[in-house]
């Protein structure tokens, strides 16, 4: 069975969350190839950003598909 805080744990720990360089890419790829893509198109990972992992993962776990 899956332990959902020490997985929140390790996952804050691994995107550095408060210290962070890690970055969600808000929109699709192609944006660079056109060159549209800014710095407004990236967010900050953040313990949301955890939580909404970590719901993906039991999801899939349980085999509801997204």
């Amino acid at each position: 069975m899956l332990e959902i805080e020490k997985l929140r744990q390790l996952l804050t720990e691994y995107f550095n969350i408060g210290d962070s360089y890690a970055y969600w890419l808000t929109r699709v790829k192609e944006a660079f190839v056109y060159g549209t893509a800014t710095l407004d198109d990236f967010e900050e990972f953040t313990e949301e950003s955890v939580d909404d992992i970590i719901e993906f993962i039991q999801k899939k776990m349980d085999g509801e598909k997204s």
